[in-house]
């Protein structure tokens, strides 16, 4: 085969378009052409270039012109031409999952298509290195390359190729439909390989004489998702024409994956029937069918980095069995936290509230002070606006009057204080006074209410300030 021929592929460094391409090497090629990775030199970006080569070309090393196959030049310069309007064709839509295409030119005797350069793998790459996706993968890759179809079938375009190696998946999650086969039919001799993969063209592809319309991409679409669900490629077409003949029943996705829901079964299932009027006619009867309702684009886990292999996706856990969801580890969380919360917030509010009542043995060190109650003989003096007079109660006597300024107070004054120390500052202020003391309630000089009211203040004054100062002495 030519593809293991160094000398039909061109070199790193080939100069194309006038140096305004070089080649840095290639990527892959098929039936109808070799894939490069290239530089565009003015803007220094990189781009993908395909170069038109059938099967049987030959390519002279020195000068790199392509020849076709001997007797196959009129065959060889329409394929080219068909190229050359897929790649117009190409250039003039603009989708989001849809390569895009930057210019066409002529060369070495072959056409050469330049397009965008996608980072990531193919569809064939991440499954076979990874396992069959979850519906919720699959379906978000497949719900792009949907919208993509329809894009092209209402400009009444058909793909032709749709198959897991020609649908692109980024980093960011972005499936792109690439290699459009507007070029690919079967005519002169050429192997059913070179044109079309078993597995995911439908029969009609196999004749020239089979009209081909949209359900044709919808077979293969059908196809690419039974793979991407099982990680197996389906019966070829012709054989499952065989047996339905034979009325060997067709083996649905789900026999190869149970946890493939019954309803997406049924869509892969009627997409792939033998008879195109038995399938849906429309990539958007199939996505309802599929769905339930709608073109949805549920959100897979991110594809690998470039330098590993995809990881093997993990299968859908059946209800009931597994690692509780992250909303109820959530939820325990945080009903945890509310409860510890809450108590410290009680524990701080006791705290708070709580009144301080120090113990008994707060107070043992402090001195006790006994209480003084007035002995049976007390000395009064009473003091008037003009006379402080001085009653002794033990024998009824009455001193002379002593002129005073102002009186205001009455104060009596304790004569003993049942303590058994003597020579006391208490005992002292006694003697001054003057012997035993008495009471004063009946020989009381009568006074105005006004009076009375500050003599009993004075009185409270200086009975306060002498308690002091026996609490002091002691």
């Amino acid at each position: 085969m030519y593809n293991d021929q160094f000398d039909i592929v061109l070199p790193s460094g080939t100069h194309l378009n006038g140096g305004n391409y070089s080649i840095v090497g290639k990527i892959g090629s098929g039936g109808f052409g070799i894939t490069y990775r290239a530089v565009q030199n003015y803007l220094n970006r990189t781009v993908c270039i395909k170069e038109f080569f059938l099967t049987g070309c030959t390519r002279n090393p020195m000068t790199r012109q392509v020849y076709p196959p001997i007797g196959k030049e009129t065959e060889f310069g329409h394929y080219r031409d068909t190229f050359i309007n897929e790649a117009r064709m190409l250039a003039s839509l603009s989708h989001p999952n849809i390569v895009e295409v930057n210019n066409v030119f002529l060369e070495n005797n072959t056409a050469y298509m330049v397009m965008e350069f996608i980072e990531g793998w193919t569809l064939q790459e991440v499954v076979t290195q990874g396992g069959a996706l979850p519906f919720a993968g699959a379906m978000n890759y497949m719900a792009q390359i949907a919208d993509a179809v329809e894009y092209i079938h209402e400009r009444q375009i058909l793909h032709h190729d749709i198959k897991p190696s020609n649908i692109m998946i980024t980093q960011q999650d972005r499936a792109i439909l690439i290699d459009f086969g507007s070029a690919r039919e079967l005519d002169h001799g050429m192997t059913l390989h070179s044109l079309f993969s078993p597995g995911y063209a439908p029969p009609e592809r196999y004749s020239k004489d089979l009209k081909h319309d949209k359900y044709s991409d919808i077979y293969s679409f059908g196809a690419t998702f039974f793979f991407a669900l099982t990680g197996q490629a389906p019966m070829d077409a012709l054989a499952r024409s065989a047996n339905k003949h034979s009325r060997i029943p067709d083996r649905g996705p789900s026999q190869l994956n149970p946890n493939i829901p019954s309803y997406v079964n049924r869509a892969i299932v009627h997409a792939m029937e033998i008879e195109p009027s038995e399938r849906q006619q429309t990539i958007r009867e199939f996505m309802k069918e599929i769905t339930g309702g709608g073109m949805t684009s549920p959100t897979p886990p991110t594809p690998p980095s470039p330098l590993t292999p995809p990881p093997s996706p993990n299968p859908p856990t059946p209800a009931g069995i597994g690692k509780p969801s992250m909303g109820t580890v959530e939820l325990v969380g945080w009903i945890t936290l509310s409860v510890c919360l809450l108590a410290l917030l009680i524990a701080i509010i006791v705290t708070l509230t709580k009144k301080d009542h120090p113990s008994p043995d707060y107070y043992k060190d402090y001195p006790q002070i006994e209480s003084v109650s007035e002995p049976p003989n007390s000395v009064s003096i009473i003091e008037t606006d003009s006379v402080v007079q001085v009653i002794d109660s033990s024998n009824n006597t009455q001193q002379p009057p002593t002129p005073a300024p102002k009186a205001k107070h009455k104060i009596n004054y304790p004569t003993s204080r049942n303590t058994p120390s003597a020579g006391t500052g208490a005992e002292q202020s006694q003697s001054a006074i003057g012997g035993a003391y008495g009471s004063t309630k009946q020989n009381d000089i009568p006074m105005s209410q006004g009076n009375k009211s500050k003599a009993v203040n004075k009185k409270k004054t200086i009975e306060q300030r002498e308690y002091e100062k026996l609490k002091a002495d002691q």
